[in-house]
């Protein structure tokens, strides 16, 4: 079990527990064992952290931890299920799509085709059907064939040509919070928080910036509480997102 950044396990069926020592000191938002190796636990975090600490594996049942995130983007990740009739087939929900990865694989990758560009907090595996089923923030439920060899995975999926502005972190926050954005290119860009009435409230990044994934933390605790939009705006296109203070 885990609550926050703490971890513990049981192998009497709940009558004694034994805490263990978690690889990464934020959230734990999923545990999963893998289907065929009783000793191999996998945990998912979720966190904006420049190491890209967003998936660990161990295989002696939580007394050692291997960073497996490798090229994952870094945003939250959210749900690791396994697919036991592959070759070590793993699928992660994370706060930009469905990633997957096996035996076969060094990376992970993107396996978001015809999927919208949101957040997943579930995944479930129809084995009998082959299908992935994704529960969405927002956007209801998704499905899609599982992965084969035959799959076609382009450049396009691996490494998505796209800006995007993610969903702040935590949120509802008090009075700091994170956000994040994406750019698949170098660009002339700006990021601004405005409050419902349209009033702008603060640039938090304005200028040129070169390919990349950014992180910029928001201090509110000079605003009144209620629900602001940030906004990322590169030439005549703009991403928006509403997030809620709360003192």
């Amino acid at each position: 079990y885990n609550q926050a950044s703490k971890l513990a396990k049981t192998t009497d069926g709940g009558q004694t527990w034994t805490p263990l020592n978690p690889p990464h000191n934020s959230n734990i938002t999923s545990i999963s064992f893998d289907p065929k190796e009783a000793n191999t636990v996998y945990l998912t975090f979720s966190n904006y952290d420049y190491l890209r600490s967003k998936v660990y594996r161990s295989k002696d049942g939580g007394l050692t931890w291997t960073n497996i995130s490798d090229n994952l983007p870094n945003v939250p990740a959210n749900i690791l299920v396994h697919d036991k009739t592959s070759n070590g087939g793993m699928y992660l929900g994370m706060d930009v799509g469905v990633f997957y990865r096996d035996n076969t694989m060094s990376n992970w990758v993107l396996y978001n085709r015809n999927l919208p560009n949101v957040e997943i907090f579930d995944l479930e595996i129809h084995h009998k059907d082959r299908k992935l089923v994704a529960g969405t923030y927002g956007r209801g439920l998704w499905e899609s064939p599982l992965y084969t060899s035959t799959t076609s995975v382009t450049q396009e999926d691996v490494v998505p040509q796209t800006y995007r502005l993610n969903q702040n972190y935590p949120n509802p926050f008090n009075p700091t919070t994170t956000i994040t954005f994406e750019v698949p290119k170098t660009s002339e860009l700006s990021l601004k928080v405005y409050d419902l009435t349209g009033r702008l409230r603060q640039v938090l990044a304005q200028g040129s910036y070169t390919t990349g994934t950014y992180s910029i933390q928001w201090d509110a605790s000079k605003l009144p509480s209620g629900l602001y939009v940030y906004q990322l705006s590169v030439g005549a296109n703009t991403l928006s997102r509403k997030m809620t203070l709360i003192k």
